[in-house]
């Protein structure tokens, strides 16, 4: 296993789509740089991280001519 420090958390989900990872919990009450607006949290979910993937996983595949 290699040596990525990690912290784990208990009320934190992770989505991963073809193009994106996002994070999901709760904010420290004290985080006062949380920006739901910027971040594109939903009534439902915190988004605490949201990158995109370098090399998607899914690629588009076009149809042979």
């Amino acid at each position: 296993m290699s040596n990525i420090p990690y912290q784990r958390l208990d009320d934190a989900e992770v989505y991963v789509s073809d193009h994106e990872i996002v994070i999901t919990g709760i904010p420290d009450e004290d985080d006062e740089n949380h920006n739901c607006d910027h971040m594109g949290c939903s009534s439902i979910n915190h988004v605490l991280f949201r990158a995109p993937l370098n090399n998607p996983i899914r690629k588009e595949q076009t149809p042979n001519r």
